[in-house]
């Protein structure tokens, strides 16, 4: 007659005596790297394991000493120009510094589209870490203030003669006193001349080159293209310095 076995005894591992019930009747050692060598020691299969081990060690003095007779071969950096040692096929530049250089220059957006996505994703913190770097940094913050509109009066004095009264009243009539851009009647103020193209990308501060638009989508649109708030990305395109554009047009 055939023996019953008890299924209530719990079968543990012979090293870290864990419950390997599961596995086979026969098994006596878990699934664990080092449970596993044990097994293969108590088996006598240690002169197996010693052979791997030489073997590796063999490959690894090959290695060595192919990457030793191989002719040291100079390069220049992709972004500063100094030399480096190439070490593999892709070695390009001689630090971290000019690697995010380059993945920058790539796409220039990278790093705008993570930190708008950290930002809708955590719009508290965003606006805590914000408020106090600028309560950190008060006197920086004026100073970029003064320069951008300082920058603003001479963009705007070197590239046109503006938008007169009339002018401005004709456009206005033209989109029957609506936003340009989402064509609705502002509630909370006039409405408000905006550049399609940027002053700081190139645009002019002429009757062509201004729209009304509210105030909402004025602060929306800031310095970027119609494109570019529709899609999300950013076309490259300098920014226009403006002492050049003042010497441009003076000579």
């Amino acid at each position: 007659m055939n023996a019953q076995v008890n299924l209530d005894i719990v079968r543990r591992c012979l090293r870290c005596e864990r419950d390997i019930s599961h596995r086979a009747p026969q098994a006596r050692y878990c699934e664990e790297a080092e449970c596993n060598r044990q097994r293969q020691l108590a088996h006598g299969r240690a002169s197996w394991l010693k052979t791997g081990e030489k073997q590796r060690t063999k490959r690894r003095a090959q290695y060595a000493e192919k990457m030793a007779r191989r002719p040291t071969v100079y390069i220049p950096c992709e972004i500063c120009g100094a030399e480096i040692i190439r070490k593999t096929i892709r070695t390009k530049w001689c630090s971290e510094s000019c690697r995010s250089k380059a993945r920058h220059t790539a796409d220039p957006d990278r790093s705008r589209r993570s930190v708008a996505h950290w930002r809708a994703a955590n719009p508290d913190r965003a606006r805590d870490v914000l408020e106090r770097w600028r309560n950190e940094n008060r006197d920086r913050v004026r100073a970029q203030a003064r320069q951008a509109a300082l920058n603003r009066k001479l963009w705007k004095k070197a590239s046109g003669d503006g938008i007169s009264a009339a002018a401005w009243l004709r456009l206005l009539r033209r989109f029957q006193w609506r936003c340009a851009y989402c064509s609705e009647t502002p509630d909370t103020g006039p409405l408000q001349p905006d550049h399609v193209i940027p002053l700081s990308r190139g645009g002019a501060h002429t009757e062509g080159n201004i729209l009304p638009a509210c105030s909402r989508c004025n602060k929306v649109k800031c310095d970027r293209l119609i494109m570019e708030v529709r899609t999300g990305r950013r076309v490259q395109r300098r920014r226009r310095p403006a002492e050049t554009k003042i010497k441009n047009k003076s000579s």
